[in-house]
């Protein structure tokens, strides 16, 4: 398990420090100037939580990174965050740089600073998602029973780290202070609606256990929407 927990943490960072570089590439350089703020706060209540979780994780919740681990090696699941919320999150990073380098759009650094807030509150979110993730037997067996109430964000909607990710995106926008940018983070669902239909398809198909499922759990990624 520690060795699955290393491995995971390595992969983590690597992922990381990629979409750091990336981020700074595009962000400052479009907005025309290093001392956009809202830039840099992003940066810190994204990569401090991250860092904090990750350890916790090494020290408390192994088992969990060893389950992690064989699921994305096995290229199944939702592990990993889809490559999908990746080019989302750039497209956000685009319209903020562009937005904040012509004045468009721009909202105030209160709402801003809000948006820190809501940009932990939706990390919390996907931690959690993919924590239920890798302990989905035991979140469906309990939903099997028909209660909800213990089901976590799986007993909410079906693809929880699809709305935590789609949380997410739409907090960056708040911080980076750039209306634009939370009207990107808003197509997110249209983006992956296609690919969640699929595989809902291919499971009523194949899995009673979904069909029943979905009996219980009505929404599949944002509570009381869609």
């Amino acid at each position: 398990m520690k060795g699955a927990g290393s491995k995971l943490l390595s992969y983590a960072l690597k992922r990381g420090a990629i979409f750091l570089i990336v981020y700074v590439l595009i962000l400052f350089p479009l907005a025309g100037t290093i001392r956009y703020w809202q830039g840099w706060a992003l940066i810190a209540v994204i990569a401090i939580p991250t860092l904090i979780v990750g350890l916790v994780l090494l020290k408390v919740e192994r088992e969990v990174l060893a389950d992690l681990v064989s699921a994305r090696e096995r290229g199944f699941g939702t592990a990993s965050v889809p490559t999908v919320s990746y080019v989302m999150a750039i497209a956000v990073l685009f319209a903020a740089g562009l937005s904040y380098r012509g004045s468009f759009l721009m909202i105030s650094g209160f709402i801003s600073f809000f948006g820190l807030f809501f940009a932990v509150i939706s990390f919390g979110l996907l931690f959690e998602a993919v924590r239920e993730d890798s302990i989905r037997s035991e979140i469906f067996n309990t939903i099997a029973t028909g209660k909800l109430d213990g089901a976590g964000l799986h007993g909410r909607v079906r693809h929880p780290i699809h709305f935590a990710v789609h949380m997410m995106l739409l907090s960056m926008g708040l911080v980076l202070g750039s209306i634009v940018a939370c009207l990107v983070a808003l197509v997110y669902p249209l983006v992956v609606a296609p690919s969640i239909i699929s595989k809902e398809k291919q499971l009523e198909r194949e899995d009673a256990w979904f069909r029943y499922y979905k009996t219980k759990v009505k929404y599949r990624m944002i509570p009381k929407v869609w």
